[in-house]
């Protein structure tokens, strides 16, 4: 009867069935070949790069995001012992998209100097309090993020020679540090005949039509605008609140975490 295998007395029946079939099986042949090594891994590194991602993303304690970061690296260093290209991409392709590096929308803050060394930290946020990057603060706040990032560009240095499809990734994420300014200076520096050593500029974006078109409208209706603001009386112009708004403690916080990860990858 199908009912009979549904439920807990489903289970029961199946489960001692089981039990019966074991009693009169040959003994387990423990062996200490490795010649099927490969092929188990090839079999099983996708589940476990699934499993090793959502543990990660999921942990709620130190120990827990300490074995995921293990299984990380031992699954690199499998694949590199049989050159799997393609499980070492993943892993990259995996940790790059968990630090959340790869995010470019948002407005992109105004060029600042970068930090050179540690000592030189505090001065660098200390000059620049009156804004921070929305971005950067969004990294910093985020633990997770940044132990990823720096696994990462570790396992970029150490496995870099059978990384491939995984390059792309790393590369967005360099550029889109290199975007807000988070690059420490031996990466922005460039030898150069004639000036020895030059700074990578950071190119303006090109304007297209529509916004040429935007800002020539907002030029015809800005004096508009001006002379009603004047005429009623309303008081001072309303400024733009993020750009009027002082970062507090816990962005500058933020983003100093940013930049010590930055730093230690």
């Amino acid at each position: 009867m199908p009912s009979e295998h549904d439920g807990e007395l489903g289970f029961s029946y199946t489960w001692r069935e089981l039990l019966k079939k074991s009693e009169s099986t040959n003994r387990l042949s423990i062996s200490s070949t490795s010649i099927f090594d490969k092929d188990m891994f090839l079999v099983t590194w996708s589940p476990i790069l699934a499993s090793l991602t959502y543990a990660y993303d999921n942990a709620e304690d130190d120990l827990s995001l300490e074995k995921a970061i293990i299984g990380f690296h031992h699954c690199a260093v499998i694949a590199t012992h049989y050159k799997l290209n393609t499980v070492i991409d993943n892993v990259v392709i995996s940790l790059s998209k968990i630090t959340g590096l790869l995010k470019s929308d948002g407005p992109l803050p105004l060029e600042r100097t970068p930090v050179v060394n540690g000592g030189h930290l505090e001065e660098v946020i200390a000059k620049r309090v009156i804004k921070v990057d929305r971005w950067a603060v969004e990294f910093g706040r985020s633990y997770k993020a940044q132990t990823a990032a720096v696994l990462m560009f570790n396992l970029t240095s150490e496995f870099g020679n059978n990384l491939r499809n995984g390059w792309k990734n790393v590369l967005d994420c360099i550029r889109n540090l290199f975007l807000h300014s988070l690059l420490p200076l031996t990466m922005l520096e460039v030898e150069d005949f004639v000036n020895t050593v030059t700074m990578i500029p950071r190119i303006p974006p090109t304007k297209t039509e529509a916004d040429s078109e935007r800002q020539q409208q907002r030029k015809e209706t800005g004096l508009l605008s001006t002379i009603t603001q004047f005429l009623s009386l309303s008081g001072p112009f309303q400024l733009d609140e993020e750009e009027d708004i002082e970062p507090t403690s816990e962005e500058l916080d933020c983003e100093r975490h940013t930049l010590d990860c930055v730093r230690a990858c």
